[in-house]
């Protein structure tokens, strides 16, 4: 998911085109999208949270009495949305979906949108969101940041017994926010994902608010996520030790991880009279040693993926490589075994809570119709992964 920090860039990079006219709309836009653009001067840029909003500017003659009309477009970056303008090709264009492209005059530019949702919103609706929730936008500028804000609405979170990791996902809490800046914030702050809001002093949600701030501000200004101690991880960068993985929220859940060592269901003590403080991140460790399947040329720049669509092949794992331009690839389930189905088993983690939270397992990769067939996996198995196996490979 594209989250505040990566929107608020791409708003800061389409804000050069402000100004200009619009002569041409393709893509995959709407018959409304296109008819809010073509012909338009961009006129605005801005973002709130995970959305960015195009605003547009017209001018009519009616009865010799010129009137300006404003239209404004909505674009929500989803997973993996992204800006291009002008220069190169983007990088595995292949893959990427063109939402919608706009070409402007003077001078020629044209601004690709991909991979995204892009609708029309009132322009008068979307400058009344942008005003009331931008003192809590977690990148809003440090004159439009307000604390106090952001912490009154993570306050006001309804019903009292809303969880934490769900109550912070809330775009109408905490804009901007998303599962990294989620998991990250809730583990600095020391706070158990699960514990409901109404329980937690003011402190301890005052110092998670901070704490989204500034892991959020950091991404932003960096243009990458900070170091990440828990999202994603079996082990705890912090103390080193296990880190479990469960979904909260609704639809399902969100994937939210956590270290018992490290957090505590009702935050810090309420008669300590000690604040949490925010310690500094620690240091990045030396790279692990290449793992075998690591593409030798750029060794470190591989990584293990999972076939996600439907085949054959689905659920097995590889190796490949972050390069674009390198064509690294082998399967990471030689010598897997077979289930009942007699198809190569496929590697999973336990996200059950108890005693065998984290381990990995063998099973079936057939999805619905597949057989029942199960057994743990031994360190030396996931060893071959080394780090790049992940709870959500």
């Amino acid at each position: 998911m594209v989250e505040g920090p990566g929107c608020t860039n791409n708003g800061n990079r389409v804000r050069r085109l402000c100004g200009q006219r619009v002569i041409g709309v393709s893509g995959r836009p709407s018959q409304d999208t296109a008819s809010a653009c073509r012909s338009q001067i961009l006129l605005e840029v801005l973002s709130l949270g995970k959305e960015l909003f195009l605003f547009f500017q017209s001018t009519e003659s009616k009865d010799k009495t010129e009137s300006t009309v404003e239209s404004c477009v909505r674009v929500h970056f989803g997973m993996s949305g992204s800006v291009h303008i002008d220069g190169p090709e983007p990088r595995n264009i292949k893959s990427k979906q063109l939402t919608l492209s706009l070409h402007f005059s003077d001078p020629p530019s044209r601004l690709r949108i991909f991979d995204s949702t892009v609708s029309v919103s009132s322009p008068s609706a979307a400058r009344s969101k942008i005003l009331s929730h931008r003192s809590r936008d977690v990148c809003s500028p440090s004159d439009v940041w307000i604390e106090s804000s952001a912490f009154a609405a993570l306050r006001a979170a309804s019903p009292p017994t809303t969880d934490l990791a769900s109550a912070i996902l809330d775009q109408d809490i905490s804009p901007g926010t998303g599962n990294i800046i989620k998991n990250e914030a809730l583990h600095r702050a020391g706070v158990h994902p699960a514990a409901a809001v109404g329980t937690l002093d003011d402190a301890t949600l005052l110092q998670i608010v901070r704490e989204c701030r500034i892991f959020s501000v950091a991404w932003q200004k960096a243009g990458r996520h900070p170091l990440k101690l828990i999202y994603d991880k079996t082990i705890c960068g912090s103390c080193g030790g296990p880190v479990k993985m469960q979904r909260l929220g609704p639809g399902g859940g969100r994937p939210t991880f956590s270290c018992a060592a490290c957090v505590t269901a009702g935050g810090p003590p309420k008669s300590s009279g000690v604040k949490r403080k925010r310690t500094a991140d620690p240091p990045l460790q030396p790279p692990a040693p290449p793992v075998a399947g690591a593409c030798k040329q750029h060794s470190r720049a591989s990584k293990v993926g999972r076939v996600r669509k439907a085949g054959p092949n689905s659920g097995r794992l590889f190796f490949s490589c972050r390069v674009p331009t390198c064509n690294h690839f082998l399967w990471g389930d030689t010598g897997f075994g077979k289930c009942s189905c007699n198809k190569t088993a496929t590697l999973k983690i336990c996200k059950k809570e108890g005693p065998n939270t984290g381990r990995w397992f063998f099973t079936c990769r057939l999805g619905k119709t597949m057989c029942n067939h199960f057994s743990w996996a031994t360190e030396e198995t996931t060893a071959r992964f080394g780090a790049l196996l992940t709870p959500l490979t």
